[in-house]
């Protein structure tokens, strides 16, 4: 027993976290004081003061050779570098092997190739916290810093639980609410490996625990920063290996089903005002194709973004039949106000005046016109009316209708003038005027209110000067 403990202890003195902990360089300089003193004073005939002296010399020197290595060794190596802090039990050279293996084999596709991440091993004392990882990600230009602590000892190892902390350098462009899905995901990642039977089985859980969380920071760092194609290669080869231990509906793996078709589709995130030439729009029709075959099932959106380029490649056909296969999907209010309003322009501009009505009526009687950001929307009439289709000035003087202090009685004229150019109109004509006339009372009346609410702060100034004027 004492033999085991003893042993247990080894393990853990010379784990290959303690390599890189101050620790580590204190025993590397006493093992080289001892040895150098040992052979001085042995096999060395100089005097004794000198065969002294030269152990705790050499001791030093080793010290300080430790650390400038250390300093080189998390500095050096090209593209990006990931902090990597192992806490709890020991972990031994082979199993800091096992993981850096397992990373450089999923990233061994030649979509790595341009994002090649390497990891460095960081001792506790620059990951304490938030601020110090952060500090410590600027001093040594690492992209991400990542912390997996394991709460139990190698002695309970059925019992293991693992934690996880990431400081990344995307953290600041996301939101609070986002960082704290993706870290509740990621440790949810890291406790399905199972509970480990053996010794051995905990330490291969850590490996490919640290692989899969790193999958999946690097594919969030990438979508922050636009590298949208190595982004969807993370996340893509993170969901095929965690497909095994959750289904497709089933939290992290819908998660990162979602973060990997959101790569695909925000190349079709452009401008209305400023759609992309032929080949930037191609590329984006086939990564939406890529999500669509993949993901379509599932968020039925990825349809809405492949209509809309479809829409600016002309192809207004197929811009309806994506529109419909979305609107055929479960959606959220938000979505399916956009998916609605797609389907009503699109018929607008393919002639077909009723069914534009019928969309139209869908979004007023539902109310779901508060989902519009109306700015971009004119945006889009406007370019719409450039591309020949002339009844997107409809759109033009309505959208104008929706926004303040906009000039819209030009477009307005020019609307009902297109409207009473056929009966068949009739229809959009009388939800036009309905439309118009309902936000022309809300804005009438926001005027208003606005007017009343300044007089009233005027007043709350004057009488507030009146009391601090002296008698």
């Amino acid at each position: 027993m004492t033999l085991e403990i003893g042993l247990d202890f080894f393990r853990r003195l010379w784990s290959v976290q303690t390599l890189v902990e101050r620790l580590g360089g204190v025993l590397i300089a006493l093992f080289a004081t001892v040895l150098v003193a040992s052979i001085a004073l042995n096999y060395s005939t100089c005097d004794l003061a000198w065969r002294l002296f030269v152990g705790p010399v050499a001791g030093i020197g080793a010290f300080v050779a430790w650390f400038v290595g250390r300093d080189v060794y998390l500095r050096a190596g090209g593209g990006r570098r990931i902090g990597v802090c192992l806490r709890g039990d020991a972990v031994s050279p082979a199993v800091w092997r096992a993981t850096t293996r397992e990373v450089a084999r999923i990233q061994s596709h030649s979509s790595f190739q341009r994002t090649r991440a390497r990891l460095r091993l960081i001792p506790e004392v620059m990951a304490d916290d938030s601020a110090v990882r952060d500090a410590t990600a600027a001093r040594y230009g690492f992209t991400a810093i990542l912390v997996l602590e394991v709460s139990k000892r190698l002695d309970q190892p059925d019992k293991t639980r693992f934690d996880i902390k990431l400081s990344s350098s995307s953290r600041k462009s996301l939101s609070e609410e986002f960082v704290a899905a993706t870290q509740l995901h990621m440790t949810r990642l890291v406790q399905s490996q199972g509970a480990p039977g053996t010794v051995e089985d905990l330490l291969r859980y850590r490996a490919q625990a640290v692989a899969e969380v790193l999958l999946m920071s690097l594919g969030i760092e990438d979508i922050s920063r636009g590298n949208l194609t190595s982004a969807f290669a993370f996340l893509d080869a993170l969901e095929r290996r965690v497909s095994n231990r959750f289904s497709q509906d089933e939290h992290p793996r819908k998660a990162i089903r979602w973060l990997a078709q959101q790569a695909l589709i925000l190349p079709s995130a452009y401008p209305n005002a400023c759609p992309p030439g032929p080949v930037l729009l191609e590329v984006a029709i086939q990564a939406c194709q890529t999500a669509i075959d993949r993901f379509g099932d599932q968020f039925p959106d990825v349809f809405a973004a492949q209509a809309r380029n479809f829409f600016f490649a002309g192809k207004l056909s197929e811009a309806i039949e994506c529109t419909d296969r979305c609107l055929a999907g479960t959606l959220v209010p938000r979505t399916r106000a956009h998916a609605v309003l797609n389907a009503a322009v699109l018929n607008l501009f393919l002639a077909n005046w009723d069914l534009s009505a019928k969309h139209f009526e869908e979004l007023l009687s539902a109310d779901l016109w508060g989902h519009f950001a109306f700015a971009g929307l004119r945006d889009f009439a406007d370019c719409s009316r450039e591309m020949g289709y002339d009844s997107a000035i409809l759109l033009q003087a309505l959208y104008r209708h929706c926004l303040v202090g906009e000039d819209v009685a030009n477009y307005d004229k020019l609307a009902r003038v297109w409207l009473n150019e056929d009966r068949s109109r009739n229809r959009l004509r009388r939800i036009f005027e309905t439309t118009a006339s309902r936000f022309r009372s809300q804005l009438a009346q926001a005027n208003k209110d606005n007017h009343k609410a300044k007089k009233s702060g005027q007043a709350q100034r004057t009488a507030f000067k009146r009391r601090k004027k002296p008698r």
